[in-house]
């Protein structure tokens, strides 16, 4: 007999309720914050404008450095591990 015969089991379903609450608590907020700036006059204005892009390309040249460090430190330390 395989799976077939088994229901779902309990874990899963609270993994995936868990998952969804998360999901809901984090992702509903940042919605709602999106659809108050667009109904704003000038909203793609100020999301193109120099100092937005000027924090934007920091943004990403520290994230790419900080995930740079990680692989180059992390990955022989695990390997170690």
């Amino acid at each position: 007999m395989g799976r077939a015969g088994r229901g779902v089991s309990p874990a899963a379903v609270l993994g995936g309720g868990g998952a969804l609450l998360f999901c809901a608590f984090i992702g509903l907020p940042i919605i709602a914050l999106l659809a108050r700036a667009a109904q704003q006059g000038g909203f793609w204005d100020a999301v193109s404008g120099d100092v937005a892009l000027t924090a934007l390309r920091l943004s990403l040249v520290t994230c790419a450095i900080s995930m740079a460090v990680v692989v180059a430190g992390g990955t022989p330390f695990a390997y170690l591990l």
